[in-house]
């Protein structure tokens, strides 16, 4: 389950999956995506997270990706960049490189 800090509280977050809160295990809440993604690698559990943030571990062979047939779940992605600190010509290749893949 996705959690985010809130005035010194753990609390928990909503993500879409349609397994509820209530039938989820308890403990095995994070913060980011990256980090349930290795979870899951080592303990043979099913996740909910961008497919963006699988791919690699499903390319490598680590994670296997389950579709659910029927069910789409679409959030806008945005890429931020401070303009001082990356280049045009770098943010132009990087925004290229990823059309195809979140499409």
């Amino acid at each position: 389950m996705p959690v985010y800090g809130y005035h010194g509280q753990v609390v928990r977050g909503g993500d879409g999956c349609p397994l509820g809160h209530a039938h989820r295990r308890v403990g095995t809440e994070t913060e980011n995506a990256r980090i349930a993604l290795e979870l899951a690698q080592d303990n043979d559990q099913l996740i909910f997270v961008p497919k963006l943030a699988a791919r690699p571990f499903v390319e490598q062979g680590t994670l296997v990706e389950i579709r659910v047939h029927r069910w789409r779940v679409h959030d806008d992605l945005y890429l931020f960049c401070h303009p001082d600190r990356v280049r045009a010509r770098t943010q132009r290749s990087l925004i290229a490189s990823l059309r195809p893949i979140i499409r």
